[in-house]
C-alpha cells in the first residue's frame, strides 16, 4: 500500500515539474518587440476651380467667343456677370441660324490629391415664348459642355493634382427652314434652370 501511495506521489511531483518547466521555457522563449516611431499629417489642400489659365488662381477674365457656323456676321450677343472658382454665370441671345456663343476656360485641381468627377447634372433645354411653352425653336438650341479637344466630359473623369483641363460651354442656334416658316414670332425665353449644369468633384 505504502509503494502505491509513493508511486502515485512520484508521479504528482513529475507532473508539478513538468508544469513549472514549461513556464520557464515559455519564459525563455518569449520577446517583447518594441517599435517606436513619430508621424504628422503634412498640410495638405483640396482646391478644384474654374480658372481663366491653364493652372492659374480662381477666376479671372473670360470673353465670350461670338461666331457663327454659316460664314455670316455672327447676331448674336453675350456677357459674363459672375465667373469665381465655384461659378460661372453668363446671359446672351442668338438671332440668326447657325449663331453661336463660346465660353473658353479651365477646371483646374491645384489641390494635393487627385480629384475624380462624381456627377454631372445637365438638362434639356425648354423655353417659352409669350409664357407659352415652345419647342420648335427650342429643338434647334444646342447646349454643349465639353473639353476643348471636343472629347466628353462624363462622371469619373479623373484630374490629377496639379492638373488642369480646358473646357468650352456653347449655346448654338441651328438651321431654320430655307421660307422661315418655323422662325420666331417673338423672343424665345430659355429656361434657366435648364442652363444651369452641375460638376460634383471628390477625392479620387
Amino acid at each position: 500500500m505504502r509503494k502505491k501511495r509513493d508511486s502515485i506521489f512520484v508521479v504528482i511531483i513529475t507532473l508539478v515539474i513538468a508544469v513549472i518547466g514549461l513556464g520557464i521555457a515559455y519564459a525563455t522563449f518569449s520577446r517583447t518587440l518594441v517599435i517606436n516611431g513619430s508621424a504628422q499629417v503634412t498640410a495638405s489642400e483640396w482646391n478644384v476651380h474654374f480658372s481663366s489659365t491653364s493652372g492659374g488662381p480662381a477666376g479671372g477674365t473670360i470673353t465670350p467667343i461670338l461666331s457663327n457656323d454659316d460664314g455670316l456676321t455672327p447676331t448674336s450677343t453675350a456677357s459674363v456677370g459672375t465667373f469665381n472658382a465655384t461659378q460661372l454665370t453668363w446671359n446672351g441671345t442668338v438671332q440668326s441660324s447657325g449663331d453661336k456663343i463660346t465660353f473658353d476656360f479651365y477646371i483646374v485641381n491645384s489641390g494635393s490629391f487627385d480629384a475624380k468627377l462624381s456627377t454631372l447634372t445637365k438638362s434639356a433645354l425648354t423655353c417659352k415664348m409669350n409664357d407659352v411653352p415652345e419647342t420648335t425653336v427650342c429643338n434647334k438650341l444646342s447646349y454643349i459642355f465639353r473639353y476643348k479637344d471636343g472629347s466628353q466630359i462624363k462622371p469619373n473623369d479623373v484630374l490629377a493634382a496639379g492638373q488642369s483641363k480646358e473646357v468650352e460651354l456653347i449655346l448654338q442656334l441651328g438651321e431654320f427652314a430655307p421660307d422661315g416658316s418655323d422662325m420666331p414670332v417673338a423672343p424665345v425665353i430659355v429656361d434657366a434652370d435648364t442652363l444651369t449644369i452641375t460638376l460634383l468633384y471628390v477625392q479620387n
